[in-house]
């Protein structure tokens, strides 16, 4: 040990239009038209407060795909304007 205090890294919990979609009862692709219409998404590649780009092996071959990983903030946002457009209830 050197003596030097090391801080560990915080870790936020991300989710995929997939695992968005099932907590909120909608569809991976409606939370994607969601995103677009409310502008989450940073531009390729990068990052903000609502998610991040990250590369993602394709279902249905054997590419890289880019993927948006969405934060709790970006979740809420999305649920916001779902429950505002009408797509849920909750």
């Amino acid at each position: 040990m050197t003596g030097e205090m090391t801080i560990p890294v915080m870790q936020t919990k991300e989710y995929s239009a997939g695992d968005v979609g099932k907590r909120l009862g909608i569809t991976a692709q409606r939370v994607g038209r969601l995103a677009t219409v409310i502008g989450l998404k940073a531009e390729q590649p990068g990052q903000n407060e609502y998610g991040r780009w990250a590369a993602s092996k394709s279902q249905h071959s054997d590419k890289e795909v880019p993927t948006w990983l969405y934060t709790d903030k970006g979740l809420a946002e999305i649920k916001a304007e779902a429950k505002k457009e009408g797509y849920i209830n909750v």
